[in-house]
């Protein structure tokens, strides 16, 4: 199986008419929204991992574990973690 972390930041509060409506945190889309981990690593050391990463990447608030076959076909293997 292959791990990943998905990392989530804020919406942007758009409720169809203007930016007024609740912001919550939402999967974040492009090349730095996700980082491969070695599916070899336990959780604990998984987690350190994404903490790590997380460090570098500002602009993102949360994390959540993942494994699967692929990016689209994958299960969580943990909460959505905040920094």
């Amino acid at each position: 199986m292959k791990a990943h972390v998905q990392f989530f930041h804020d919406s942007t509060g758009w409720n169809g008419k203007d930016y007024s409506g609740p912001v919550k945190l939402i999967e974040a889309c492009g090349s730095d929204s996700v980082a491969i981990l070695d599916g070899r690593f336990g959780l604990a050391r998984q987690h350190e991992e994404a903490r790590r990463i997380l460090a570098l990447r500002p602009k993102y608030k949360a994390y959540q574990l993942r494994v699967g076959s692929s990016f689209l076909y994958s299960r969580n293997t943990s909460e959505v973690i905040l920094r």
